[in-house]
């Protein structure tokens, strides 16, 4: 005699996934923001339809999980100073990149204002021209 067991239907909580899988879930967020595949972030192309995405990505995951960048490297398939080198591209990216970015976030977390992601990308500098450091 066979029984036939129904599979129970759940369902999937996104920030619980988010949760369990950081980077993953920003990878998502980026290719859905860039129009872009997953896999096209985590490859190999120099394309700038991949590079920008990914850079912005590994920005992003940096700033949200506080990973070394050796541990970046790990998820990105990447060598740490390949991780460097994006997080230096996206200091200095441009005007449409950190709007782009800002959703990116807005996406991940509602609560995260651009203000505050602005703020996080300012150098001492900039900081000290607005008479916060010295």
């Amino acid at each position: 005699m066979t029984f036939i067991v129904p599979i129970s239907v759940r369902r999937v909580d996104p920030m619980a996934v988010q949760r369990r899988d950081p980077i993953g879930a920003i990878i998502a967020a980026c290719a859905a923001e860039w129009g872009v595949t997953d896999a096209a972030i985590r490859g190999n192309s120099r394309r700038p339809s991949a590079v920008r995405p990914r850079h912005a990505a590994i920005w992003i995951a940096k700033q949200v999980t506080g990973r070394s960048t050796t541990e970046l490297g790990e998820a990105f398939a990447r060598d740490h100073t390949s991780i460097l080198h994006a997080l230096g591209r996206v200091d200095r990216a441009d005007p449409e990149m950190r709007a782009a970015i800002g959703r990116v976030r807005e996406r991940l977390d509602p609560g995260i204002s651009t203000n505050r992601m602005q703020a996080e990308t300012m150098d001492r500098a900039q900081i000290a021209a607005l008479g916060g450091c010295r």
